[in-house]
């Protein structure tokens, strides 16, 4: 019974060995989350310790940078995640054309777009609704562009380009047009031996017999055309001079269809420089 005893007894004392551990173990676990409560508590006091009017004001500032920063990585990412899906992980069909070939046709959007601006402003004809289609193209353009839409950047491109091939047709149209009746005119000024003097109707009061006007280039005879377009253009004319402004600038661009083809330049020529030589004579 007596070693019974003492087995039992060490057992005892064994099981309150780690009872005692274990207990001990558990307060110091305690004493740690009193600790760190403590320090939390700490914290919301510092927090909530200056309560002026600029703390106030400071904590709404640096609240509303968070949310601002905040808003804008989740615009940053949500563009992520449709580049993701357009181009990688999504249906998209792809876009055929390379990026190099999309920057290209909107370059040449935009410069088809200059020079119709400036020979519309020279007709002295309103091609503002026209001029307007192309505009909105290039605005679409650019918008698609800086977004990464580029299947929808390509097709507002060669939108805008067919806008610029349809003006070149109108003018192709209008050119023919009048190329009809000055034939007339030219026919009737034929028969009655009547030379009209293209160089001298261009240049005006500038105007020089010296002058060898065929010699001129064409860069001349455009900064030429443009200067007079711009001078007897029926919108900035007086009321009263409207009219005589409107003929002005179709017999203006009768001239500078013909000076401005090199075939039909070198034709005129020959005849001017014939006049000419007979005048003297």
């Amino acid at each position: 019974m007596r070693k019974s005893f003492e087995a039992e007894k060490s057992r005892w004392e064994t099981d309150r060995a780690e009872i005692e551990s274990k207990l001990n173990e558990k307060i110091r676990e305690y004493d740690r989350k009193l600790e760190d409560m403590e320090a939390v508590r700490e914290t919301i006091e510092n927090i909530n310790f200056d309560d002026s009017e600029d703390g106030r004001k400071a904590k709404i500032v640096v609240k509303e940078t968070i949310r601002v920063g905040m808003k804008a990585l989740e615009d940053t990412l949500q563009k992520f995640k449709e580049l993701d899906e357009k181009y990688a992980s999504g249906t998209f069909k792809g876009f055929s054309v390379p990026i190099d070939e999309i920057s290209i046709v909107n370059e040449e959007l935009k410069k088809q777009y200059a020079e119709i601006k400036e020979h519309a402003e020279g007709t002295g004809l309103d091609f503002s609704i026209w001029l307007g289609k192309i505009e909105n193209c290039i605005l679409d353009t650019d918008k698609h562009f800086k977004s990464f839409f580029f299947a929808e950047c390509y097709r507002s491109a060669v939108e805008g380009l067919s806008y610029c091939k349809g003006y070149a047709d109108i003018i192709e149209i209008l050119n023919e047009y009048a190329g009809t009746s000055e034939t007339e005119e030219e026919t009737s000024s034929e028969e009655s031996d009547d030379w009209f003097d293209y160089y001298e109707f261009l240049f005006r009061e500038d105007y020089d017999d010296s002058e060898d006007y065929t010699q001129f280039d064409e860069k001349t005879i455009k900064k030429q055309y443009h200067k007079m377009a711009k001078k007897y253009h029926p919108d900035t004319a007086p009321d009263e001079e409207k009219n005589e402004c409107s003929e002005i600038i179709k017999l203006l661009n009768k001239i500078w269809e013909i000076l401005s083809d090199p075939d039909k330049r070198a034709e005129y020529d020959s005849n001017y420089l014939e006049k000419r030589s007979s005048k003297k004579h």
